[in-house]
Order: C-alpha cells, then sequence, then structure tokens
C-alpha cells in the first residue's frame, strides 16, 4: 500500500523517503546538480520564490498542496520529464516556460503541415518577415495584434489610440473584401507599382551593405598588409588570406 502525504509545509526529504525515491533521482530526472536542488527545495520548503521560472512550476506541480501518492507522483514526474526533453530537443530550455510552449506548438504545427506535399512556401516565409520585422515596424506589429485580439477574447481596456486606429482600417479592408470581393483594377496597378518599389528599394539597400563589407574587408586586408611590411615580412596573396580569415574567425 503506498503512503500518502500532504507535502505542502512538510520536509520534501521525508516525503520521497516515502515514496521510495531519492534526492538522487530526483536530481537526475530533473536534470539538477545536487547543491542546485537542495537550494529549491530550500526555498519551495520556506515560501520562497525560485529563481528559474521553470522550476518554480515543476516545483509546484510536483509538490503541491493535495494528498500525493507515489502512482500520482510518478505520472506527473513523467510529464514533466517530457517537457524537459523537449527543451532539450528544441534548445529552448532558456526560455521562459511560456515561450518555450509557444516555440514547440509552432514547430509542432509546421512540421505537420509540412508533411503534406501543397504546403505554401508564401505563408511561412510571411511569418518570417512578421518576425523580423515586427518589432521596429508598426504596421506589422498592430495587424498581428488585430488578429488576435479579434480570435481571442483578450482584454481592450488599455487599447492604444494607435491601435484603434490600425484595427478600424483592418476590419473595414476585410470587412469589405469578405462581403463585396471586387476587383479594384486602380488600386491593383498601385500595388504593383509599389511593388516594384520595394523591389528596388531592397536591391538599393543589398548594394549598400555590399559595399561595406567590401570595405571592411579592404581596411582589414590593408592592416595585415601594414602588419607584414612592418615585421619585414615578404608576403604572398594566400598568407594575407589566411591571415585575414584567421582574424575573423577569432573575433
Amino acid at each position: 500500500m503506498c503512503a500518502k502525504f500532504k507535502v505542502y509545509n512538510m520536509n520534501i526529504n521525508q516525503y520521497l523517503k516515502s515514496i521510495g525515491k531519492t534526492k538522487k533521482d530526483l536530481a537526475n530526472e530533473l536534470g539538477l546538480s545536487r547543491p542546485t536542488l537542495n537550494l529549491y527545495i530550500d526555498k519551495f520548503e520556506n515560501g520562497k520564490k525560485i529563481d528559474n521560472e521553470r522550476y518554480e512550476l515543476i516545483f509546484k506541480r510536483l509538490f503541491s498542496d493535495r494528498i500525493v501518492s507515489k502512482k500520482l507522483f510518478d505520472k506527473k514526474m513523467d510529464a514533466v520529464k517530457y517537457l524537459l526533453e523537449r527543451d532539450k530537443k528544441y534548445d529552448i530550455g532558456s526560455l521562459t516556460p511560456e515561450a518555450a510552449d509557444i516555440v514547440a506548438s509552432i514547430h509542432n504545427i509546421m512540421v505537420n503541415d509540412m508533411c503534406i506535399d501543397d504546403w505554401d512556401r508564401k505563408v511561412y516565409e510571411t511569418i518570417i518577415i512578421i518576425l523580423t520585422r515586427y518589432r521596429k515596424d508598426d504596421f506589422f506589429r498592430e495587424l498581428s495584434g488585430y488578429f488576435f485580439d479579434l480570435n481571442f477574447n483578450s482584454d481592450l481596456s488599455n487599447i492604444t489610440e494607435q491601435s484603434k486606429v490600425y484595427y478600424s482600417c483592418f476590419y473595414s479592408c476585410f470587412r469589405d473584401l469578405i462581403n463585396n470581393p471586387v476587383l479594384n483594377l486602380d488600386a491593383y496597378e498601385a500595388f504593383l507599382e509599389r511593388r516594384t518599389q520595394l523591389s528596388l528599394e531592397r536591391a538599393k539597400m543589398n548594394s549598400q551593405k555590399s559595399e561595406k563589407i567590401k570595405d571592411i574587408i579592404n581596411i582589414k586586408i590593408k592592416e595585415i598588409e601594414q602588419d607584414f611590411l612592418d615585421k619585414g615580412i615578404e608576403y604572398s596573396e594566400e598568407e594575407v588570406l589566411t591571415e585575414f580569415i584567421r582574424r575573423v574567425q577569432a573575433d
């Protein structure tokens, strides 16, 4: 018969012994060193917050204020180990639990979708654009917020005036598109012109980046050549290139 204990406000070491588990077992299962485990146990038993948010949640899950049998504890531990192994697999252990859950969820959805032959590359390229630009581009951030707030029961009590402007425009546009999808030739021509303009702007930016990179490389090469000359060393192009690569890797 399995012993049952109320873990809250109780010595966790005593509880572990009651279910036939050692602190070494627990440390191995949680991927913690013994000193770190002891620190977390001490903080949890004394009602202090564990600094690592992930393990704060884990300890609350494993050592709650309910009656816990060995069978239930093992079940909870299996769920914890699954999450820890998932985080290690996806290299997301350094993220907050909320962020790690989102990354894992997105990963699984994308893999499942891409297993179907007709997956749409444009969808994923658009996602990449949003992720790389939403911090500095109000449009992408507000567009994402619009879809989220429209589809989820989020709190809009503190919505900004800027968001209200964007949301009203987005809603008007999408409503008309759904209710009356008519081709506007003038708007489509304007779209094509804007598309060409953006393409030219990207080409110009890429050209400027290339020139900056060339300037940086030339400066580095001249520095290396000068170093050889200062030391009275005759050098070949291959030696300069080798030294250039070495310095780049060192940086």
